[in-house]
């Protein structure tokens, strides 16, 4: 009798421990998968052709749900280059503001230029926002949002205009003004310095930039990409001498090319002369 009512009451214990398993797995195992949905479409074209920068601003809600909560939630920026590459960061990490959440939106809102479908001077032929959430499961869902752009009509560069730059004696350099630079001293190395003055930018471009560079917009995105340095000192202030040195500066807006093909020195009563000559477009 004893070895009965022993056993009944393991029973009863094992029963009791198996649906309070059941319950709570009942309670914490989700039916159905995370799920992300957007409030207006899945892609967008931008058109930087139209020069109205309001339709430049992409803006969506992104409902992120997660039944059994959400765990993390990540967005990731993928740009396609047209060279076959891609380019991934991360755009938005809002894991710790989405942990726990069942249901919360986060709001795309962007304003693209065209810089933005450029890396290290090569075109995006779209950027990608994939979003990406897990669920305390473990349970992962994607889903990705598409930009593409039409860019505008490629503006071809000027003519070539001749430039001069002429420093005589210790006096401050002419002909420097409309490229916002400033020559007023030459190096211990005996190299005349050019240096930025109202000029937001200099950098220094390959010599074949003077002929393959032929639009506003791929000057623009050379000189935008393009390392930005303190000073132009190739040109010697001791010898007369030819050279095949190419810059690009950006002054008040304005993007030039500039080639520098030749260096001339003289010496006179007046001090020794030095002039910088060559060609620039815009």
């Amino acid at each position: 009798m004893k070895h009965l009512k022993s056993l009944s009451l393991l029973s009863l214990i094992l029963i009791l421990t198996l649906n309070s398993c059941k319950k709570e797995q009942e309670e914490t195992t989700a039916t159905s998968l995370p799920n992300i949905s957007f409030t207006n479409g899945d892609s967008v074209e931008i058109n930087f052709q139209d020069n109205d920068t309001s339709n430049d601003r992409v803006v969506f809600d992104a409902n992120i749900e997660a039944e059994a909560k959400i765990k993390t939630f990540v967005i990731k920026e993928i740009k396609h280059l047209e060279d076959g590459t891609n380019v991934t960061s991360i755009y938005y990490d809002g894991t710790s503001d989405f942990q726990g959440e069942v249901l919360k939106v986060y709001n795309f809102d962007k304003t693209f230029v065209v810089n933005d479908f450029y890396e290290n001077g090569i075109k995006a032929n779209d950027i990608v926002y994939s979003f990406y959430v897990t669920d305390d499961e473990l349970q992962e869902f994607t889903k990705t949002f598409t930009v593409t752009a039409l860019f505008p009509v490629a503006t071809p560069l000027a003519q070539p205009q001749s430039f001069e730059f002429k420093r005589i004696g210790g006096n401050s350099a002419t002909g420097l003004d409309t490229y916002g630079l400033k020559w007023t001293n030459n190096a211990k190395i005996v190299h005349a310095q050019i240096k930025k003055d109202t000029a937001t930018k200099l950098v220094i471009l390959n010599s074949n930039d003077w002929t393959d560079i032929t639009t506003v917009e791929d000057l623009t995105t050379a000189i935008e990409n393009g390392n930005d340095v303190n000073v132009y000192d190739n040109v010697s202030a001791e010898a007369s001498a030819n050279y095949d040195d190419v810059l690009g500066v950006k002054v008040g807006g304005i993007y030039y090319i500039l080639h520098v093909t030749h260096g001339n020195v003289t010496t006179s009563s007046a001090g020794t002369t030095i002039t910088i000559t060559g060609e620039s477009r815009r």
